[in-house]
Formats: C-alpha cells, structure tokens, sequence
C-alpha cells in the first residue's frame, strides 16, 4: 500500500468527525441546574449504596460520609468531580443519558443515540 496516495485516515476526516461529534454534544447545565441536582450521603441509611462504590470521573472509591450527586438516570459521583463535567457537557458521564436544563430544575429527556 502507499501510504503517500492513501493515508489511512486524513486529518479533514478526523476534523470533520469530531466537529460532528461536537454539533451532537447537549449543552452543559448552568450552575443552577448543576445545583439542583439531588444529593446523598454515601453509607448512610436512605444514602447513596448501590451502584457502582467509585466515581466513574476521578476513579475514586466513595467512602462513607462522601456527599454524592445522583443524576436522574441514577448514577451517582463526586460532586466536585460531576459539576465541571456538566457545565460543559449536559449528560451523564458514564451513559450518556442526556440532561435537559429548565434551570433551575434537570430533567431527562433519554438516551442519546450513540456516535
């Protein structure tokens, strides 16, 4: 193959994927909305216990006491590890289910077809 008349990928095409893939991301969440999320306690009764026991953003384990962020599709992380993550991004970071602001209020609106 010659790799000078036919790069495996161009750099156009990986350009245009990811402007693609951009124009699909939902628009982050104002602070309102991020605030509004609601919150538990991880390890306390009525808390936050089932699920994966790490934040899927900083791979860290949760341990009892850590206040929590839970989505409406209901993962739960870190929330100063989840707030970043939703002003610039309005899904879940782990599935992907989108977040719609109504801020202050978020809801879901479903899962978003996969890239």
């Amino acid at each position: 193959m010659d790799w000078d008349a036919d790069p495996p990928l161009s750099s156009s095409f990986i350009y245009s994927t990811t402007r693609e893939a951009e124009a699909r991301k939902p628009p982050g969440l104002k602070a309102e909305a991020v605030g509004s999320l609601p919150r538990e306690v991880y390890g306390c009764p009525g808390g936050a216990a089932a699920g994966p026991p790490e934040c899927c953003i900083c791979l860290e384990r949760f341990h009892k006491g850590d206040s929590l962020v839970r989505l409406p599709c209901g993962h739960k992380f870190h929330g100063d590890c989840l707030s970043p993550w939703l002003r610039g991004c309005g899904d879940c970071p782990y599935c992907r289910f989108r977040i719609v602001s109504d801020a202050p209020a978020a809801h879901v609106t479903g899962p978003e077809v996969p890239f």
